[in-house]
């Protein structure tokens, strides 16, 4: 299994995502275009500094092939010149930065994912710690861009009282499974397909609610 899947699917970091989820959904639908715009691209900034941290160490690891750190150096300013765009003030301008940002994300990990590749175990731990930081930062950041979609959609006081519980619902799952989770230990991580499940049911139903009104 690649770092990269491996370091997506311990059980802290599918919980960290559906809780950034929950929590850009929270502020999403209690900000103004501005003020949510003004956190996109605090959350922009956030990666970035996390990006410039992996860089560093990255260079600083032995044991990779000159074409390999070629390529994730390539991919890693690729990726900081879409963080480092004006704001997305219109919806088109929003799905351009999407689109890019996600790209870049995608083919930085598939890249570092080759480059761990060729690390022995030493290496590859001291890569781990600031690519887990990394990807903390970029699934934040993809939360942001999920939910920064409904400023462009939803404007009605009244729909965004409708969608309010469907999110407390997301948060109040998140949180409780966190929380069965610590209680239970290993235990927990046999029932997390039950857990994710149970918290991606209310996710889904957010998601629906939005779709009828965007209809």
């Amino acid at each position: 299994m690649s770092l990269i899947h491996e370091l997506r699917e311990s059980v802290e970091a599918r919980l960290d995502r559906w809780e950034s989820l929950a929590e850009a959904l929270e502020l999403q639908l209690q900000l103004g275009r501005k003020e949510a715009l003004d956190r996109f691209e605090d959350e922009k900034q956030r990666l970035t500094e996390r990006l410039e941290a992996m860089e560093k160490r990255f260079e600083e690891t032995t044991g990779i092939a000159d074409d390999m750190r070629d390529s994730v150096r390539g991919q890693v300013e690729h990726l900081r010149v879409q963080l480092a765009l004006g704001r997305a003030e219109t919806r088109d301008a929003y799905q351009e930065q999407r689109k890019n940002i996600l790209a870049g994300i995608r083919s930085l990990e598939e890249r570092l994912d080759s480059a761990g590749h060729q690390l022995g175990q030493e290496n590859a731990e001291r890569l781990e710690a600031v690519t887990k930081d990394l990807i903390r930062a970029a699934d934040r950041l993809v939360a942001e861009l999920e939910a920064l979609e409904y400023q462009f959609e939803v404007g009605a006081t009244t729909a965004r009282q409708q969608l309010d519980d469907l999110r407390k619902d997301v948060v109040t799952r998140a949180q409780s499974i966190r929380k069965r989770l610590r209680e239970q230990g290993s235990k927990a991580e046999d029932k997390m397909e039950a857990f994710e499940k149970d918290i991606s049911q209310a996710a889904s139903q957010a998601k629906q609610a939005f779709k009828k009104l965007f209809s």
